[in-house]
């Protein structure tokens, strides 16, 4: 008994434990949820009766743009009449039917002028009538057709008007209660604009419109929020000029409004500025209303809407309720929803946390959406930058495949077969850009250079495009750029010289420098362009001789002189790979070989010899490595071209090249041994800064500005390792270091070191260490001990 009686009052303080929670969780939700329903409500009743402020500001200057809109119709209508010229005496249209009593005999100007009037008033659509007065001949014509004098108009206040306004204005009246004369039997408003005479200041004429008042009240708009508000206009003295309701028009307000539309913060010529809008409350039409006014900037009136208290109010009073009903809608949803929150939504969030963290969710407990908000930024972020790096990718590639096309690879070449730029484009034109990079060496630094082709290709591109061409511009190296233009037929030479030659004119206004252009073109597809690009080369050489006035073309050139100039190019050649590789002998030979043949076989002139040698000195300053020596300095290779230009035969040019130039250029034994360190110790520290980036030796060679063979003879001799291998074993010795680090996963550490999956990783690794990566990692240190890596 005392147990089930134990169990009985466990029972009920469970109970009582629970309708304790529930209380609790029902005050914590009740009180916020109460005090963010007053809230609310406030602060959305302060925001509905904002919006209606905002709203019916709306429809005021709404309403005064339909007005102003009437007004500036009439105003395009009559500046036809009054600027266009009808016959070929020059006279002003207005002018020409004052000019001219209204009678019968004048009937082609009465006919006219009954024309004009119709046009205007068929342009109008609330113009009652549209008349002319003529005060020379006191007679006034109707747009009906009627010529009436001026009793018979029977409305002497306009005509005073017309006689003693100002020239060039208007005059709007406001009679709205009275019918102006025999013809009208409806509240109007008149417009006057008087006009002068082309000779003299005197009055000309005027033109006078009568405008329906209840129509034009019709242009007025209402707030569709308050259909029980009005919108009017009234003058200054308080009668309504139009009104929402048209019966109520020439009707006048309450002295208490009318003392506001004349109160000095109510009245104004800035209708835009808020300042000058007013906003009282006052009893209009027997309710209590809130009025709001605007002046007109143009008019003598004043826009106002009128909007009764009750139901201004209606809609916040109608939100408190709504939002008192939903305050304790949700009070009594609240526990339901903090129970149930957790279990249904999230225990999902969780596990689905846990699922792309591979389980370790240490950090994001109570965190998940926001983790996972980070963890989709994330892969969104990392999406976007592969897409940029795989267009970037994309673009590159088909740049080296074109460069490679160009270059004669055979592989990229028979890549390339199948492109092409645009439909129907099987020819291709060519033209090589050169720069005297003799010059910008002499004269800017390298930072300069690049941006001066950075300029060079822009500038091409643009010419280019102004011609609806779409180049395809490659770097070939630093000072030679190809241009490749797809087109659909041929290019003959002279369209071939006319782009070039306008490259060439665009070159010389906007860069301090010379720029050499050769064309060629291909007419058998993409794959005939490495045979263009060899013939724009061959045609490049002769711009020592013809210079950078006229675009060069291959097969324009003399052939005599063509063949002169290849064979003096290939020794050139010869000379250039000799000093490279620091074989002295050779390329004093091939020099002595190189002058023979120009004293014994060719008529050259001494403009042809002086630019040959000036060129030659240019390939060899660029081929030597001593080019980056501070010994030939800028003003040393100055120095040498002025004596070089001052040498009168080609044995005296040779004498000075091989006891001047040449051994300033080759270093000595010991210098050589010191200069191969020298590149070896910085390809060697660009491979340590640049592991985790893709390494070639071509790339390297750049670098050292040394051919990759040489580069790769001296880093064997250096090193006793070839480029490859140490490469890789220096990347194996990185990988051990993070090996040591066991929360960095082999994943990690393959892409780091640039291989494109884990088992290649691990295939290299093992192959050079012996080990697995993982076995590695067993045996760190006894395993780092016994790894030999190259010093």
């Amino acid at each position: 008994m005392k147990k089930l009686q134990g169990l009985r009052t466990w029972i009920r303080f469970g109970h009582q434990m629970k309708k304790k929670l529930l209380v609790s969780l029902l005050l914590l939700s009740s009180i916020p949820v109460a005090v963010i329903g007053l809230f609310t409500a406030k602060f959305t009743s302060s925001i509905i009766l904002d919006q209606a402020y905002q709203s019916n500001m709306y429809f005021l200057r709404q309403n005064e743009q339909e007005m102003e809109a009437v007004f500036r119709r009439l105003n395009d209508l009559l500046f036809q009449f009054t600027y266009h010229n009808y016959n070929s005496h020059n006279l002003a249209t207005l002018n020409r039917f004052t000019s001219e009593d209204l009678v019968a005999a004048n009937w082609k100007t009465v006919l006219q002028l009954g024309e004009m009037l119709n046009v205007v008033k068929g342009g109008m659509d609330h113009a009652l009538e549209v008349d002319f007065y003529s005060p020379n001949y006191k007679k006034v014509m109707t747009s009906d057709g009627n010529i009436l004098t001026e009793e018979q108009f029977n409305d002497p206040k306009v005509l005073d008007e017309s006689r003693n306004h100002p020239i060039g204005s208007r005059w709007i009246d406001t009679r709205m209660g009275l019918q102006v004369n025999e013809r009208f039997t409806k509240p109007v408003i008149t417009v006057i604009y008087p006009f002068m005479q082309s000779t003299g200041n005197s009055l000309g004429g005027a033109i006078i419109i009568y405008f329906d008042a209840s129509k034009l009240s019709r242009l007025l708009t209402l707030p569709p929020e308050y259909p029980s508000s009005s919108m009017f206009i009234a003058n200054r003295d308080g009668y309504i000029l139009m009104h929402s309701n048209p019966d109520v028009v020439g009707t006048r307000l309450n002295d208490d409004i009318v003392q506001e539309l004349n109160h000095p913060t109510n009245s104004g010529d800035s209708p835009g500025d808020l300042s000058a809008i007013g906003k009282y409350t006052a009893n209009f039409g027997g309710e209590h209303s809130l009025i709001y006014t605007m002046p007109s900037g143009t008019h003598e009136w004043n826009y106002i809407i009128s909007i009764p208290m009750e139901a201004l109010n209606s809609k916040p009073k109608q939100t408190l309720y709504t939002i008192s009903l939903i305050s304790l809608t949700l009070i009594l949803i609240a526990v339901f929803i903090a129970l149930k929150a957790s279990r249904k939504i999230y225990e999902p969030v969780q596990r689905l946390t846990g699922k792309l963290s591979d389980g370790q969710t240490e950090g994001f407990v109570g965190d998940e959406i926001q983790w996972l908000d980070r963890f989709v930024s994330g892969v969104m972020e990392q999406n976007q930058k592969l897409s940029e790096e795989a267009a970037a990718y994309f673009t590159h590639m088909e740049h080296y495949r074109l460069h490679q096309l160009l270059l004669g690879n055979p592989q990229d070449s028979a890549v390339m077969t199948n492109w092409t730029a645009g439909q129907d484009e099987a020819h291709y034109a060519l033209f090589l850009i050169e720069t005297d990079q003799l010059m910008l060496d002499k004269t800017y630094s390298r930072n300069d250079q690049y941006l001066f082709f950075y300029c060079l290709q822009n500038i091409a591109q643009e010419v280019l495009r102004l011609r609806s061409l779409v180049p395809h511009i490659l770097t070939m190296h630093p000072g030679l750029f190809a241009v490749l233009i797809p087109m659909a037929h041929p290019p003959g030479n002279e369209s071939l010289r006319t782009y070039g030659n306008e490259l060439l004119s665009v070159f010389r206004r906007h860069l301090p420098f010379p720029v050499f252009i050769a064309a060629s073109h291909s007419s058998f597809g993409i794959s005939d362009v490495h045979d263009a690009y060899i013939e724009a080369v061959r045609a490049l050489r002769y711009r020592f001789m013809l210079g950078d006035k006229e675009t060069i073309l291959m097969n324009e050139l003399e052939p005599r002189l063509a063949f002169q100039v290849d064979v003096l190019y290939e020794q050139e050649v010869k000379i250039c790979a000799a000093l490279q590789a620091w074989r002295i002998e050779e390329a004093l030979e091939t020099f002595d070989l190189l002058t023979e043949t120009m004293k014994d076989g060719y008529e050259m002139t001494r403009e042809f010899v002086t630019g040959f040698f000036t060129r030659l000195f240019a390939s060899l300053i660029k081929a030597s490595k001593q080019q980056q020596n501070k010994a030939v300095s800028q003003e040393m290779i100055e120095s040498l071209l002025l004596s070089l230009a001052e040498q009168p035969t080609i044995l005296d040019m040779n004498h000075y090249f091989k006891t001047a130039i040449i051994p300033l250029l080759v270093p000595k034994q010991e210098d050589q041994t010191a200069e191969r360190i020298r590149i070896v110790q910085e390809v060697l520290k660009y491979i340590h800064a640049r592991y985790d980036q893709d390494i070639s030796l071509q790339l390297c060679a750049d670098l050292v500005h040394i051919h990759p063979v040489q580069l790769s003879r001296i880093f064997k001799q250096i090193v006793e390792a070839n480029f490859v291998d140490y490469v890789i074993a220096y990347r194996m010795k990185k990988a051990m270091e993070m090996l040591d680090n066991p929360t960095i996963k082999l994943q990690d550490i393959a892409e780091k070191l640039r291989y494109t999956s884990v088992q290649n990783f691990i295939r290299t690794f093992k192959k050079t260490t012996g080990i697995t990566p993982g076995q590695y990692r067993k045996h760190a240190e006894q395993q780092a001990a016994e790894f030999s890596f190259p010093t």
